[in-house]
């Protein structure tokens, strides 16, 4: 794949990933402006479908290159917040992110 292809690829996989999303932020709801790895490329992570959710500038500087789990935990309070629901909890908000990634698991290959 040349260079032109590839940011081809990618702008294509960004919008399919806000369109599966919803161009909603997973992790706190609020309108998407980008899209982030789930496992960070500084982490091994691809660009690749099952790799990438919608989310907001903040969510997405703000989980840097840390892991899903940790992320989550550290900023739970935020999230609960800007969900207005008190009672959200960790495991809830980290399977909000799964279910989406579940959803095209066996499209991990797929090509646009």
């Amino acid at each position: 794949m040349n260079k032109g292809q590839y940011k081809q690829y990618r702008k294509e996989l960004i919008d399919a990933v806000y369109k599966r999303d919803n161009y909603t932020c997973v992790y706190c709801l609020a309108p998407a402006s980008t899209v982030d790895h789930v496992v960070p490329l500084s982490r091994g992570g691809k660009w690749r479908l099952n790799n990438l959710v919608a989310c907001c500038i903040w969510c997405n500087n703000e989980k840097s290159d840390n892991s899903l789990k940790g992320f989550i935990n550290d900023k739970l309070p935020y999230f609960r917040a800007r969900n207005s629901t008190s009672d959200i909890t960790a495991v809830e908000l980290i399977d909000r992110v799964t279910f989406r990634l579940e959803l095209i698991k066996d499209h991990e290959n797929i090509t646009f």
